[in-house]
């Protein structure tokens, strides 16, 4: 839907934002872009469905069958993104939106399933071939209802880039509110959750295998104590303190992991 020529027509408050009338969806994050750069921001772009607001029902990069989204596009799409804002505010492509199996796994194929992790390997080359500065952000897999956490495969099975240095693991950790997960109601909660962490993405940055950008996370405090607990929990994890003495064990001059907030828009329409 972003390369269309048509005006967007939907989803904008045009009270708020009357320069974005009329133009097409490329030229109205061509604008969120140069905004972000005037402010100071840097920005990450993400796919997160090849129709419009349908990233829940595609379970893969491409929709099968459909004689234009395939995934020859889905590689020029990143291209041509990563060509026009060379040398912009833009840092990054996060490839897809939590991908979801059992249609999208990791070092496997089967009858209809697809690996995530050779179609995120090709499309970073891919990306790295037009613009050399931009990190490639490979999400985890899904699990459990659970999406975009699960890296525990790259132990045996990592995203070879042809600029190694240009690879981000990311994953999104969210509270109870979004999914009623058992280690949720595990009696040491909440301090099972480090080991939690470290067995299913966490070990990658203990040990300095690679970066970790926590791309989404997030919680609607529905129960107060418990998410409070939960998010206590993982700000101090991303901050170094990956055993529970309150005690930083980054070394000296390390940082702790890189994150995004996730936001619940309200009203926005």
């Amino acid at each position: 839907m972003l390369i269309t020529p048509l005006p967007v027509n939907k989803s904008i408050n045009f009270n708020f934002n009357p320069d974005l009338r009329g133009l097409s969806p490329l030229q109205c994050m061509d604008q969120v872009v140069k905004y972000c750069g005037a402010v100071g921001l840097r920005v990450i772009l993400d796919r997160h469905s090849s129709l419009a607001d349908n990233g829940w029902k595609e379970s893969l990069w491409f929709i099968p069958n459909d004689p234009y989204y395939t995934e020859n596009q889905f590689i020029q799409d990143w291209q041509m993104l990563a060509q026009r804002y060379a040398g912009t505010t833009v840092i990054g492509a996060d490839l897809w939106n939590d991908p979801k199996p059992p249609l999208s796994a990791w070092g496997w194929v089967g009858p209809n399933t697809r690996d995530w992790r050779i179609a995120a390997q090709t499309a970073g080359n891919a990306i790295l071939a037009v613009n050399s500065q931009w990190l490639i952000f490979v999400e985890g897999l899904g699990t459990n209802g659970w999406p975009g956490s699960d890296l525990t495969y790259v132990q045996s099975n990592p995203v070879v880039l042809s600029m190694p240095s240009q690879l981000v693991y990311s994953v999104h950790e969210l509270s109870q509110d979004a999914y009623n997960q058992t280690w949720f109601f595990d009696p040491t909660y909440p301090t099972n959750l480090r080991a939690l962490w470290r067995s299913r993405w966490g070990y990658l940055a203990e040990n300095a295998k690679s970066p970790i950008f926590v791309g989404c996370f997030g919680t609607f405090f529905v129960n107060a104590v418990k998410d409070d607990q939960w998010l206590t929990q993982l700000v101090n994890y991303m901050n170094g303190q990956f055993t529970s003495d309150g005690v930083s064990d980054l070394k000296a001059g390390q940082m702790g992991l890189s994150w995004s907030v996730g936001l619940q828009d309200i009203g926005f329409s």
